[in-house]
């Protein structure tokens, strides 16, 4: 469960990322069809539903210094063994001069992330906001139970999902499966034309789904504040969507009247929620605004418009290219460290500088290979460490992916006889899938060139 709350943070964190970045478009688009908005804001839901997605060159989280996971964006990792994740950050790798850069992640304990108490408290605030939204909703059915079929003065409307109700003020679509319009009685009959075209439309879009939807990841992700702020925003933008939708094809003075029936219906609605999807319930003066002064855009601007949506889409929604993950040590102690001395290794960790005379020390072609985990060679050609015994001791040498520019060396103890290199560098650290590990009475990584 602490694997999925840890991946819930890194989707919450480039799903945020996003939402920013379409803030900022909502800015240098505001004449652009806001049906197109709403679907930027659908790329932040994917983002938020699904992981896993294609690696690309030109994503936009290559540049965002992260780790990845299987080619998933990464910003904290989980080893399965400790309660607090890692806070991956990167380093520029030190490589040979004239050799091209590349990056590592080192990874670091955070120190104010307690996994059971985080995971406790976003339970609670995801089952408040669920509850709020359940009895919001079981509250407003009950006030509509005693609602009426709405009777037609316009034969080309479809009146079968249509009611009128007393107790409410403004119209509304209440329902997900079988959505129903309700309309408050001694509305006149220029609004309610105005407003069943409205709330038609809303179905026909199906806001009726997109918006509970929208709460629902809110919910999940509630412990963001920029995912607040874009669910306010996507409510603004399908409401403006739907505005622009019906008033397309209309006069001066049906448009005029239309503003009207929104200024009649306008709420002052304080509660963020779920549903239900009311006709005058967002930002009624800067919709009134919009609609009055709406023009149909130009060409250009609706081909600049799904331009922008294809470019978000490639360079937002694919995951950057696998790189190379160092998690921190099994025991806790220190982490990877990237700072180099002359003549050793950038990799090293935990070193130890031990007078005991049975204590391994070595060095190879005057390259110290540092030992990271003491250990001892026995009178009976065994090797121990502190807590286990190994029949053998085994030196491994190989090039990693992932553009690397020299051979590593990972010095095993080990109690299995042979262990390949892509083993090695896995169990090494490299992998956050703990299958990839060995348990430590198996073999035991010791030292790392």
């Amino acid at each position: 469960m602490y694997a999925v709350f840890v991946k819930l943070l890194n989707m919450s964190i480039a799903a945020g990322i996003l939402a920013l970045a379409i803030m900022l478009l909502r800015l240098c688009l505001k004449k652009a069809p806001k049906k197109y908005i709403c679907i930027l804001w659908a790329f932040v839901a994917l983002r938020l539903l699904c992981p896993i997605g294609f690696t690309s060159s030109l994503s936009v989280f290559n540049l965002l210094h992260t780790g990845t996971e299987s080619g998933q964006v990464q910003y904290f990792a989980y080893n399965g063994k400790s309660e607090k994740p890692e806070l991956l950050f990167d380093v520029p790798a030190l490589v040979d001069d004239n050799e091209s850069t590349d990056s590592m992640t080192v990874g670091t304990h955070t120190s104010d992330l307690y996994l059971p108490v985080a995971m406790c408290i976003w339970l609670c605030g995801v089952s408040l906001m669920l509850a709020t939204a359940l009895i919001s909703y079981v509250r407003l059915k009950e006030k509509v139970s005693v609602s009426i079929p709405w009777k037609e003065t316009v034969q080309t409307v479809q009146t079968q999902n249509i009611y009128v109700c007393d107790e409410i003020s403004s119209p509304f679509i209440l329902g997900v499966v079988k959505p129903r319009i309700y309309l408050p009685s001694g509305m006149t009959e220029e609004t309610q034309k105005h407003v069943i075209a409205h709330e038609s439309t809303h179905l026909q879009r199906h806001d009726h789904w997109w918006k509970p939807m929208g709460y629902i990841l809110l919910s999940i992700y509630w412990f963001n504040p920029v995912l607040w702020i874009a669910y306010i925003l996507l409510c603004r933008d399908i409401e403006a969507a739907c505005d622009e939708k019906v008033i397309m094809d209309m006069d001066k003075e049906n448009i005029v009247g239309y503003s009207e029936a929104l200024l009649a219906c306008a709420l002052r609605r304080k509660m963020i929620t779920a549903c239900p999807v009311a006709f005058g319930e967002t930002n009624v003066k800067g919709r009134v605004k919009h609609v009055l002064n709406y023009k149909k855009p130009a060409i250009c601007l609706v081909a600049l418009s799904v331009l922008v949506c294809v470019v978000v889409a490639v360079c937002f929604l694919t995951n950057p290219k696998q790189r190379t993950t160092v998690p921190d040590d099994s025991q806790g102690d220190g982490v990877y460290s990237n700072e180099s001395k002359e003549n050793e290794d950038p990799f090293v960790v935990n070193t130890y500088e031990e007078t005991d005379p049975n204590l391994v020390d070595e060095y190879w072609d005057n390259d110290k290979l540092v030992t990271q985990v003491k250990y001892y060679e026995m009178s009976d050609g065994t090797w121990k460490t502190d807590e286990y015994t190994y029949q053998y001791r085994l030196e491994i040498t190989g090039r990693m992916g992932g553009g690397a520019v020299k051979d590593s060396t990972f010095v095993y103890l080990s109690n299995i006889e042979n262990i390949s290199f892509d083993q090695a560098w896995k169990a090494a650290g490299f992998s956050s899938n703990m299958n990839d590990y060995f348990d430590e009475k198996d073999a035991k990584l010791v030292a790392i060139k």
